[in-house]
């Protein structure tokens, strides 16, 4: 019987999604640029010496994980 302080396999799950989100170094360098204050996906793009694309699809991946 689990105690009271165990996760059920539901909770660990998105436990490990979340934590997925920060497997991504480009996802990490955006949350280091944020940081600063807000930025445009250009001011991202120029920053960063990515593509547009790549940006925000990361930014996306952010989003959905409620860290944006």
């Amino acid at each position: 019987m689990p105690n009271e302080t165990e996760l059920d396999r539901h909770a660990l799950d998105r436990i490990a999604s979340f934590f997925k989100v920060f497997a991504e170094p480009t996802r990490l360098s955006i949350l280091q640029l944020l940081r600063r204050g807000p930025a445009s996906v250009n001011d991202i793009v120029a920053s960063l010496s990515t593509s547009q694309a790549n940006v925000s699809k990361q930014l996306k991946t952010l989003h959905a994980a409620d860290l944006l």
